[in-house]
């Protein structure tokens, strides 16, 4: 069974975080900033959630950047 949203955060936390700002910074149509407040108020370190939202978003780009460039026909 998948997990609720608010489960997903409790037991899985920042990895939870660096997931949902890949998706939002690929082909899914999300918005990643409001993820990044749940681990704030949840008492999680500041700085490693900017960084690990940040990773995920840059990942995330790089991989469509990498799709356009290689994943064309021809």
């Amino acid at each position: 069974m998948i997990p609720a949203m608010p489960e997903l955060f409790t037991e899985y936390g920042l990895l939870s975080l660096f997931l949902i700002s890949f998706c939002a910074s690929t082909l899914l149509p999300l918005g990643s900033e409001w993820f990044l407040v749940v681990p704030l108020l949840q008492g999680s370190n500041p700085v490693a959630a900017v960084v690990i939202a940040t990773l995920g978003n840059s990942l995330g780009s790089g991989t469509n950047y990498l799709i356009g460039c290689y994943g064309g026909a021809g």
